[in-house]
């Protein structure tokens, strides 16, 4: 499914990164492409668990009373 949505995206922008560089190594592309999805899963699926999850910044989120 990610092989799909990877040619499908790409093909549409003319091989190209935020629409203006051209791609010079589509393997390492499709590499970071898994890469990502893999960890936009994980989020997905920490947050449908309930579990709180972390920002980025490692400060622990932000609760208003």
């Amino acid at each position: 499914m990610e092989a799909a949505k990877f040619f499908n995206h790409y093909e549409a922008t003319g091989w190209k990164l935020g629409g203006k560089v051209q791609i010079e190594n589509w393997q390492a592309t499709a590499k970071n492409w898994m890469i990502k999805a893999a960890e936009i899963a994980l989020k997905n699926k920490t947050i449908e668990n309930g579990s709180p999850t972390v920002p980025k910044s490692g400060q622990p989120p932000y609760h208003s009373k």
